[in-house]
This record gives structure tokens, C-alpha cells and sequence, in this order.
């Protein structure tokens, strides 16, 4: 029979066996793992920011900070470098779907030397040239290369949405290290006062013991107060500068990032934005969908396991030409075209030993998913709590603020007046900055409970860096397949 022939019946009578490609199975939704609606706000339908969130506070030295930060933060710069290698291992296991073409050639000087005759001895020198092509091709009868580029490209986009997660993540880290620095350095200047009246307070204290005004506990009392307000103007200081090295480091630099030139105040509280549904949430969140795609991936590579255990068909054709003058060398030729099948017999079970594994990674990932889909939910139930109670301990700081410095001002007058001491303005001064100093820790408390709460719905999409591929986020966005698994 001729080889062709051969093939072409061989392959024929494998064909109806490869027309059922092992498949993973299906898997039912998972929307019972979520409640319908959030506990402590009521869902309205999902709305798409048409800015990103932190433009809500209004700060451009915020804005120009985290646009530093999408283009030089390490972290993410190493997001961008797996992303690039997932892809092109995507790509590398795509390629198995197509022909392997390889090609040879070899040049020789040869030399040899015959048995004696007749007392003599013969050297003979000549060369050799040889060219061939060579292609082999696997037939996917059980889905196995198929399997394995579905888990390259799952991977890939799994990777894509990292990305998107750790700009999220970035922003965040990037907006409290600022409200951060805002906070010490608006706190700052009052804790200095706080000390600056202080001082005051225990030189009129030893002046009034002097003169027998003042008794030697009412001294030491100022003292330790003013040694616990001395430590706390330490401690903001080293707080600020932690905070400005923290923020160079997410943009990307060494040098502590410079105090803000206007004077330091936070922003106010932007309005909620809205929530959605639940199940809205789960199709925003990049860390969601990651899950999901590791999950599908997971079922896929069970799969390929499953057709490593089955017999393999290959097809391969060679074209070869040898000759011992390089003139000479495409005057003959030899052509060979073969199929051959190929499957384990006896192997000590390790491909079922694969097929296990890839089955446990399964059960993992899904376990993996749902813990996934459950903190999601739980960061933003706790989001929420923490700004309802830390709005209100805001507003009651500042009740408490405003009675204070009700009371200052009357102080003042009586002191005005003559029918109060300075020592009791002083007194009214140091706790009206105290308050002042707790409000402005609550507010940026508040503040960060919103960025918690932002992040927690990733709502706006973001941008890639300059000189990244501006359709790998564009894509891992469209990936809401798995969300609902």
C-alpha cells in the first residue's frame, strides 16, 4: 500500500474515536454563596464611575501622586513582568495546535584508509553533504493540546486581572499613606501649640509656688502632662516622616516625598457612592474574577490529565537529500510520510496519579473561590460599619469641639475681665487642641474607611502604564463568565 494511503486509512479509522474531545464538566452558579442585598445600605442598581474614586477628594497633588505610582511602583511593574510571561506561555501552548517544521543539513570532510594490498596502503578522502525537512503534527483526538491551551489562556487572562487587582490595591495604599502624611502634618502644628502652652502653664505654676499659690503636686502634675505632650509631638513627627517615606516607596522613589507646600488639611467626606447588587460586585472585582478563571483552568487541566491517559496519534513526513557533491545534492531525493499511535500500558500509575492531583487542585481552587467571593462581601459589610461609627464618633468630636471652644472664648473674657486666672485659660486652650487633634485622627479614620470601601467595589476601571499593552485590562474586564461560578 502506498504511505499515503496508509496514513489516510489509519487516521480514518482513528477518527470516529477523536470526535469526542474530553470536555470539563459544567459547573452550577454560585450566587447562594452572597446575600441578595447588602445588610447595612440599600442596593441600588450598579452605576459606572465616569472618574476614577479619589478624584472625589479633590487633591491634584493626589492625582499626580497615583499616576506616579501606576507608572513606577515595583510591585506592580513585577504584575506587568508575570503577566508578559503568562502570556507568552499562553502562546507557547497554543502553539502545539499547528505543525512542527524543523530543518537540517550537515556538511562532512571524510577520511579513511583501506586494508594493505600487495604491501600498500590506500587513503581515501571525500565529502558529504545531507539537507531534510522533517514535520510531525498531533492529532488532538482526546482534546489534550486543545486542554492545554484553554489552561495557558485562562492563565493568562488570571493573570491580566492580577494586575487590575494590584492597581486597585496600589491606590488604596497610595491614598491612605497621603491621608496619612495630611493628617500628621495638619496635627502637627497644634501639637506643637499644645506643648508652647504647656511650658506656659508650668511657669506659672512655679511662679504661684513662689509665692505660695501653687502647691509642689499641682507642678508635678504639669510636668508629666507636659512630658506626655512633649512624646506625642515626637511621636506625630516620626509618624509624618514615616508616612512621606511610605508614599516615595509606592511611587516609586527613595528620597522622602516633600511636606505638602499649602497647608495640610483633609479632604471631606465625598458622598457613598452607590453599591449595587451583590452579585454586580462579584462581576467587578478583579480578585473574583481571577478566582474563577484559575477554577475553569483547573477543570481544563483535569482534563488534559484525563487524555494523557489515552492513546496519541502522530503524523510525521520527512523530505531528505544526500549526496557526496553539493552540486549534486538536490538530484536525488527521499520523501517518507508515516502515522504512528502510541499509549501507555504500564506506567506504575502515575498519569492516574496526575489525574487525582489535577482533580484535588480542583476542589482547592473552588474552595479557593468561594472564600473569595465571601471576603468580598465581608470588606464591604465592614467598610460600611467602620464609616457609620467612625462618622459618628467624628460627630460627636466635633459637638464636643464646638462646646470647647465656646468655653475658650468665654474664658478669654473672664480673663479679660479680671474674674479668671490665666491658668484657666491655658487649661481651656490645651483641651480645645487636644479635641482638635482627636477630630482630625477620626476624620482621616472615616476618610480611610472609605478608601477601604472604594476598593472593595472597584467600580472604576483603571489604565495601564505607559509602554504596557493597552488591550490586556481592556480584555480581563470582558472576562465575566466566571463570575457567576
Amino acid at each position: 500500500m502506498h504511505p499515503f494511503g496508509f496514513c489516510l486509512v489509519l487516521s480514518l479509522l482513528l477518527l470516529p474515536l477523536g470526535c469526542r474531545p474530553l470536555l470539563p464538566a459544567e459547573r452550577p452558579q454560585a450566587r447562594d454563596l452572597v446575600p441578595a442585598t447588602f445588610q447595612l445600605y440599600p442596593a441600588t442598581p450598579a452605576a459606572v464611575a465616569d472618574q476614577p474614586w479619589w478624584q472625589d477628594f479633590a487633591s491634584p497633588e493626589l492625582d499626580q501622586l497615583i499616576d506616579q505610582a501606576l507608572c513606577h511602583n515595583p510591585d506592580l511593574q513585577q504584575l506587568w513582568a508575570r503577566l508578559r510571561q503568562s502570556r507568552a506561555l499562553a502562546r507557547s501552548a497554543a502553539a502545539a495546535h499547528w505543525p512542527e517544521l524543523t530543518a537540517d543539513a550537515s556538511a562532512a570532510h571524510n577520511r579513511g584508509r583501506s586494508g594493505a594490498v600487495a604491501g600498500s596502503e590506500s587513503v581515501q578522502r571525500w565529502e558529504s553533504f545531507a539537507v531534510a525537512l522533517l514535520s510531525s503534527y498531533e492529532l488532538d483526538l482526546w482534546g489534550r493540546v486543545s486542554a492545554q491551551s484553554r489552561v495557558g489562556e485562562l492563565g493568562a487572562q488570571a493573570a491580566a486581572e492580577d494586575v487590575y487587582a494590584g492597581q486597585l490595591t496600589l491606590t488604596a495604599q497610595v491614598c491612605l499613606a497621603w491621608l496619612d502624611v495630611q493628617a500628621a502634618a495638619a496635627r502637627l502644628p497644634l501639637a506643637r501649640q499644645q506643648v508652647t502652652l504647656g511650658r506656659q502653664r508650668l511657669e506659672l505654676l512655679v511662679q504661684r509656688f513662689g509665692r505660695g499659690q501653687a502647691s509642689g503636686i499641682d507642678i508635678a502634675d504639669q510636668q508629666q502632662r507636659l512630658a506626655a505632650d512633649e512624646a506625642e509631638l515626637a511621636r506625630l513627627g516620626e509618624a509624618l516622616h514615616q508616612a512621606r517615606l511610605e508614599l516615595a516607596l509606592l511611587v516609586g522613589t527613595a528620597a522622602p516625598l516633600p511636606l505638602p507646600a499649602a497647608p495640610a488639611d483633609l479632604p471631606d467626606l465625598p458622598a457613598l457612592p452607590p453599591l449595587g447588587l451583590p452579585a454586580d460586585l462579584l462581576a467587578r472585582r478583579p480578585d473574583v474574577r481571577a478566582a474563577g478563571l484559575r477554577l475553569r483552568a483547573a477543570d481544563w487541566q483535569v482534563s488534559a490529565a484525563q487524555a494523557q491517559r489515552l492513546p496519541a496519534v502522530r503524523l510525521t513526513a520527512g523530505l531528505s537529500a544526500n549526496s557526496t557533491a553539493l552540486a549534486e545534492l538536490l538530484d536525488g531525493w527521499l520523501a517518507n510520510l508515516a502515522a504512528s499511535v502510541s499509549g501507555p500500558l504500564l506506567d506504575g500509575g502515575r498519569r492516574r496519579a496526575e489525574v487525582e492531583r489535577s482533580r484535588a487542585q480542583v476542589a482547592e481552587q473552588l474552595a479557593a473561590y468561594r472564600q473569595t467571593v465571601l471576603r468580598v462581601v465581608q470588606e464591604v459589610e465592614l467598610a460600611l460599619t467602620q464609616e457609620q461609627q467612625r462618622g459618628r464618633i467624628v460627630t460627636a468630636l466635633q459637638a464636643q469641639l464646638t462646646q470647647q471652644q465656646r468655653l475658650c472664648l468665654q474664658q478669654r473674657e473672664r480673663y479679660l475681665a479680671g474674674t479668671a486666672g490665666y491658668l484657666e485659660l491655658l487649661a481651656a486652650e490645651q483641651a480645645r487642641l487636644a479635641l482638635a487633634q482627636q477630630l482630625l485622627q477620626a476624620r482621616r479614620e472615616v476618610l480611610a474607611a472609605r478608601v477601604a470601601l472604594q476598593r472593595a467595589l472597584a467600580g472604576q476601571p483603571l489604565r495601564p502604564p505607559s509602554g504596557a499593552t493597552a488591550e490586556v485590562l481592556a480584555q480581563s474586564r470582558q472576562n465575566h463568565a466566571m463570575t457567576g461560578q
